[in-house]
């Protein structure tokens, strides 16, 4: 599918199993800079309405219109048992988008870099920026630019940690 996105902005995130649950969205299931002009945009992503709250899993966005077959291959990803560590280390988000340079950059974020540079971002840990606003870290760009975005009423980065963390049995 990602082929078809090629110089395109894009973020994919394959959400296996549960989903996220979330009340906060307000009847909005998504948000970002060209869905909220009128830009051609697609957008992927599993929804169930639970009343009060809504599920979604599987999300995808690209800066351009594709078929729909395109996105059904969102159910095509295979899911690998790992351990934790393994787990941590893997994909959680893949994205490519134009830095303010105006260069097209692509990244894969793990699980693990993802939690910490949303904390470095929003300075939680430890500052990201120094006082002249220079980012310190390759990643930084990346969720400053999802930052950008909401699904289900949460910021983008939000919305992945918060899948990553969720554990459900059945």
């Amino acid at each position: 599918m990602l082929k078809q996105a090629v110089n395109s902005q894009y973020i994919f995130s394959y959400l296996p199993g549960s989903g996220v649950v979330t009340y906060a969205s307000n009847g909005q299931l998504e948000s970002g800079p060209d869905i909220n002009n009128g830009g051609a945009f697609t957008m992927g992503v599993k929804v169930k309405n639970t009343g009060s709250s809504i599920w979604l899993s599987q999300y995808c966005y690209i800066s351009k219109s594709l078929k729909q077959p395109y996105i059904k291959a969102l159910d095509n990803e295979k899911v690998v048992r790992c351990n934790y560590a393994s787990w941590m280390g893997s994909e959680t988000v893949r994205l490519q988008f134009l830095n303010p340079n105006g260069v097209m950059e692509k990244h894969s974020i793990s699980r693990e870099i993802l939690i910490k540079r949303v904390a470095n971002v929003l300075d939680a840990s430890h500052t990201s920026l120094n006082d002249s606003g220079v980012s310190d870290n390759m990643f930084d760009e990346s969720v400053k630019w999802l930052m950008r975005f909401n699904c289900g009423g949460l910021p983008l980065p939000y919305f992945f940690i918060t899948k990553n963390s969720s554990r459900h049995y059945r």
